[in-house]
């Protein structure tokens, strides 16, 4: 995420009214435990971190690109990775592997009192 874009997220959190913001983004603000998928999460991620902490109303990120499920913190703000819908990837491995879990996705709310509820949903393989 480049600088300009950085700042234009920064202002939209500092003029809105929302008490409580989700942000959706596809590429990982974080590590996720992955050698080789690490090498390709925000290079500015930390910088990220910090900014969205600041206004004390955003509630998660949510991002994709990593092919895996992942949750996690910063601060207050829960760190949702989502699988995919089609191929999953190794978990925790150093190198690119293909993991045999099936298709998933995740269903995702944010309530009016800030709480960020998830699930995530694994679909079943289809036979024949």
């Amino acid at each position: 995420m480049d600088d300009d874009e950085l700042d234009r997220l920064a202002k939209i959190l500092a003029r809105t009214s929302a008490a409580h913001v989700m942000i959706c983004l596809h590429h990982p603000p974080l590590p996720v435990g992955s050698k080789w998928l690490d090498q390709v999460g925000l290079k500015n991620g930390n910088e990220f971190l910090r900014m969205i902490a600041q206004p004390g109303n955003v509630r998660a990120a949510i991002f994709g690109h990593v092919h895996q499920a992942f949750e996690g913190n910063h601060e207050s703000i829960k760190i949702i990775g989502t699988p995919s819908t089609c191929r999953q990837f190794m978990v925790e491995n150093d190198v690119f592997a293909l993991d045999e879990h099936p298709p998933a996705y995740r269903r995702i709310s944010l309530h009016a009192d800030g709480q960020v509820e998830n699930e995530l949903i694994w679909l079943e393989p289809e036979n024949g």
